[in-house]
């Protein structure tokens, strides 16, 4: 399993390179819409 943060960047890879959706990528990896959005 990995960390919430490198599931953020596959999920933020997948949106920005292969046209899908936040929900949708979210759920593929198992983070939740805030953890998507958040910036440090």
């Amino acid at each position: 399993m990995k960390r919430p943060v490198q599931r953020r960047e596959l999920a933020v890879e997948a949106v920005a390179h292969h046209g899908v959706s936040i929900a949708l990528a979210c759920r593929i990896f198992g983070i939740s819409e805030t953890c998507f959005r958040y910036r440090p």
